[in-house]
């Protein structure tokens, strides 16, 4: 547990430096920081360089303190087979939230806006960067680090109520009404402990930074600007969530549990 506390107080220390280092630089006041990070493209990439960078080298070098080899231990080795399944599971999430996909336009809920080929094909890039980046980084933190400490001092189904729900906690900052905000609160513990079931099933890292990373890849799309949501039927938020997270309602949930159902239980050899 005091690995874990000190790693929390170096990142926080880290993270009110960062965004004092970027106030300076770009002229703007630290009170108003996250605001200026939302609408200048600039700021918002530096932040999460410097944020995740920060996040990666805390974690290495709290491994090498520890007598390991660094974030390498935390089960990221990487052979022919373990690709193959980190593409698999992409096409298992794909496949899935097309199929949600195909529900929301159905249903109405979605329209799709653009036909433009070049500007579809630039936000799907930046959806599967985005991902990338996100499911990288929070797996290697939330699974790799923060659970296999955890271990140390109580037992796992334990571990990975505290650590999932510490994920859902440091996820809430979207905005809405409270039912979409219980519901919000909700899924990210759902989606923490399906990812915490893989790591577990499969001992490899990759397996739910890859699952992790088309769900972020996917809920990126269908919240972009590719998609207009219907707000004549905003009263369906509980089944398909709100225009800005179309994924946190019930349908979107479903789709998360199946992903997690197939990657855990499809045969070893396929």
């Amino acid at each position: 547990m005091k690995k874990i506390i000190r790693l929390f107080l170096v990142l926080i220390g880290g993270w009110m430096g960062i965004i004092l280092l970027l106030s300076a630089v770009f002229a703007v006041n630290p009170v108003e920081f996250f605001t200026a990070a939302r609408n200048n493209i600039v700021i918002n990439v530096a932040w999460l360089f410097l944020l995740y960078g920060l996040i990666l080298s805390t974690i290495h070098f709290s491994i090498v303190r520890e007598g390991g080899t660094g974030i390498k231990d935390l089960g990221l080795s990487l052979d022919k087979k373990v690709i193959f399944k980190t593409l698999r599971n992409l096409l298992i999430v794909f496949f899935l939230f097309g199929c949600y996909l195909f529900l929301l336009l159905k249903s109405g809920h979605t329209v799709f806006k653009s036909a433009d080929l070049y500007y579809v094909l630039t936000e799907v890039l930046k959806a599967v960067l985005f991902g990338l980046l996100f499911a990288f980084v929070e797996e290697i933190f939330f699974r790799g680090y923060v659970y296999t400490r955890l271990l140390d001092d109580i037992p796992s189904p334990l571990a990975i109520i505290v650590v999932n729900l510490l994920f859902a906690c440091l996820h809430l900052f979207r905005p809405g009404n409270p039912p979409f905000k219980v519901m919000y609160f909700i899924g990210l513990f759902l989606v923490g402990t399906i990812l915490s079931i893989i790591y577990i099933k499969t001992r490899s890292l990759w397996m739910p930074v890859s699952v992790h990373m088309g769900w972020v890849a996917c809920m990126y799309l269908l919240a972009s600007p590719l998609f207009d949501f219907n707000r004549r039927i905003c009263g369906y938020s509980v089944l398909f969530g709100l225009e800005n997270c179309p994924v946190a309602g019930i349908a979107g949930y479903t789709v998360v549990l199946l992903t997690g159902f197939m990657v855990v239980n499809i045969r070893k050899d396929w």
